[in-house]
């Protein structure tokens, strides 16, 4: 084959070094081994070699030496607590990806650059990055913070209160949320939720629900989501009906009569809204004449 590609920490301590420091009787310089050992988070590099070629890349990835197997070129199951199995199938898709691209270059003549090997790591971290996107709630959070220099902050409040009552409502219920999840059985639990647990009125809800189909267009739009139900016409906000409120003509009347002569402000205030209020009723009027008009004689 003539080639070899492995992984290793950058500046990490050598077993000669850590043996001598052992070996020894300074117990400060093993404390500080210890701690060097368990604290200091060292980059990952990824190296390939063959014949009087190396090339070195990092694989931005990190972790301390405590956690990391030297013989197996992976993290310690036992000591990496922070997802070992990703971590271990990420550089181990790195390697395999590697090998295979040199040795098809060796057999065609080509030379694998550090570009080649930058480039299959980019690519697994983007494959990375969209496969923590396709989760709703990270999807979601990563809408929010691209929106950050785009939206007005009552826009950003309103989209984090959104996936707040998302978040709340999965634990409080019990329920995983996900896109293939979000159906008309869930658009009832949830607006019951926000009704009957929560209290809120038909307006504030309103908002949720379609900053909630904002997202999932988005998110659909990405190609991340395959669930439609969210375009139902029941899938809908709710408006908050209210009562239309109006003066007569004898109340304008009468506040025109009103005598504020002693507050010269109030009086030029009631001046300026009896006039608003009549140009109101001659639009009225008029659009009221025109369908008369329209009716008699088209």
């Amino acid at each position: 084959m003539g080639f070899s590609t492995n992984l290793y920490l950058d500046n990490a301590v050598s077993e000669k070094v850590q043996n001598l420091i052992l070996k020894g009787s300074n117990s400060e310089e093993k404390l500080r081994l210890k701690k060097t050992l368990s604290d200091n988070e060292l980059q990952i590099f990824l190296y390939l070699r063959w014949k009087n070629s190396t090339l070195k890349v990092y694989t931005e990835r990190k972790c301390t030496q405590k956690e990391w197997d030297r013989d197996k070129q992976r993290v310690n199951p036992s000591v990496y607590k922070r997802g070992s199995a990703e971590m271990n199938e990420y550089l181990g898709k790195i390697i395999n990806t590697v090998h295979k691209l040199h040795e098809s270059n060796l057999s065609t003549g080509r030379l694998t650059s550090k570009e080649d090997l930058r480039t299959i790591i980019d690519e697994a971290n983007l494959k990375e990055k969209m496969v923590k996107k396709a989760d709703l709630f990270s999807f979601i959070e990563q809408f929010i913070e691209d929106s950050e220099n785009r939206v007005k902050p009552a826009t950003l409040s309103v989209y984090r209160s959104t996936l707040l009552h998302l978040k709340n409502y999965s634990k409080e219920k019990k329920v995983k949320l996900n896109f293939d999840s979000i159906d008309l059985v869930f658009y009832s639990d949830f607006m019951n939720y926000l009704i009957k647990d929560l209290n809120l009125v038909n307006n504030t809800i309103g908002k949720y629900i379609r900053v909630l189909k904002n997202f999932l267009n988005s998110a659909t739009e990405a190609g991340l989501n395959q669930s439609i139900q969210f375009k139902s016409s029941k899938f809908k906000a709710p408006v908050e009906e209210t009562e239309s409120i109006y003066l007569t003509e004898e109340e304008i009347d009468l506040m025109y009569q009103l005598d504020l002569s002693e507050n010269k402000r109030l009086d030029e205030a009631r001046d300026r809204f009896v006039v608003a209020c009549w140009l109101g009723l001659l639009k009225i009027i008029k659009i009221m004449l025109l369908k008369v008009y329209v009716n008699l004689y088209v």
